[in-house]
């Protein structure tokens, strides 16, 4: 009775928790068809009243084709009359809520209409030698040197093989549009500070904000372009110089001062190696000398194969040398 019992008040919960769930659905389900109705697709319905939440009484659960749940009834039965029911007569409001997309609230508020369209054409036309030959007429400033796609060190670059080089040289061509983005960054921020008195303080003070936010955006896909060049080629240095790949690049790859990178970071490698004979060692290290007495070790022959071994039984121990052997020759004579 006890297990009965049991079994009953689990039902209920699952009746009660049943309720809710489709009270909630229906609740979405009335606020979306009155959200639709204020959209061109659905003008047929502008004149039909909005119906109001249901609530969890079961004569709304009953208008909506669901069975009285009160009682012990059970679940498993109409889940699966519902598996089992036709495709086609699916509810197409409920297909409305299956096939809707999720809003995102991450975008901001909208901007001009024809600045849409010309953000549009730019993200859609295709690269051409044209638009690439436009972009490199864009010179880089003179004192902002920096922004420039960064070259392999020359000492490096001779020594690379072929296939580095051609990879390296792929992943140059890309930069070089973050590159002349970041100059166009620049060219702005400075034609805002000049116009400073001309431009309206809070006018002036957004557009720079926004150029310093689009500027930091693009130096971030630079650094990693450097950063991934860098990786590119440190499989081919050797270890004792493989600092050199976290120096700062400027007008070259490694730094501009490749000969003092090389220095310090060997004074590095030295340090840590010194660093790493200092550890402590529990045993200390295995010396093989030619003098040394194998006899005394019991495994000095290594391990005995399987059969010799049964054949060795009821023997005495070492009949290798049976002329050296007393009790071998006894043995051999009974």
């Amino acid at each position: 009775m006890a297990s009965q019992s049991d079994e009953n008040d689990q039902t209920k919960k699952k009746t009660k928790r049943s309720k809710s769930q489709f009270a909630k659905l229906q609740k979405e389900l009335d606020e979306l068809k009155a959200s639709f109705q204020s959209q061109k697709d659905f003008e047929t319905e502008k004149n039909k009243p909005v119906t109001p939440p249901s609530t969890n009484s079961d004569t709304d659960l009953k208008n909506q084709g669901v069975n009285d749940l009160g009682d012990d009834s059970d679940l498993s039965d109409l889940l699966q009359n519902n598996e089992s029911a036709d495709p086609d007569n699916i509810n197409p409001e409920i297909l409305d809520i299956l096939n809707a997309q999720d809003k995102d609230e991450s975008f901001g508020p909208e901007v001009n209409a024809a600045v849409v369209n010309r953000m549009s054409g730019i993200l859609s036309q295709k690269t051409t030698k044209e638009s690439v030959d436009k972009l490199k007429s864009k010179l880089t400033p003179g004192n902002c040197k920096f922004l420039n796609v960064p070259k392999v060190n020359p000492e490096l670059w001779s020594q690379l093989p072929n296939r580095i080089k051609t990879s390296d040289a792929k992943m140059q061509y890309v930069q070089q549009f973050g590159s002349k983005s970041l100059t166009a960054f620049t060219k702005i921020s400075d034609e805002i500070v000049k116009s400073a008195n001309a431009i309206p303080k809070a006018i002036s003070e957004t557009i720079l904000k926004l150029c310093l936010d689009g500027a930091t955006a693009s130096a971030m896909e630079f650094r990693e372009s450097n950063q991934k060049r860098m990786q590119t080629i440190k499989p081919l240095l050797s270890p004792n110089y493989a600092a050199i790949c976290s120096t700062t690049p400027g007008e070259y790859l490694f730094g501009d001062n490749l000969p003092e990178a090389i220095k310090n970071s060997k004074t590095v490698t030295n340090l840590l190696q010194r660093g790493t004979g200092m550890r402590y060692a529990p045993y200390p290290p295995t010396r093989f000398s030619s003098n040394q007495d194998y006899g005394q070790s019991l495994n000095f022959r290594g391990q005995f194969r399987r059969g010799v071994r049964r054949a060795m039984r009821g023997r005495p121990y070492n009949p290798r040398f049976p002329s050296n052997n007393n009790n071998y020759q006894q043995y051999q004579q009974k």
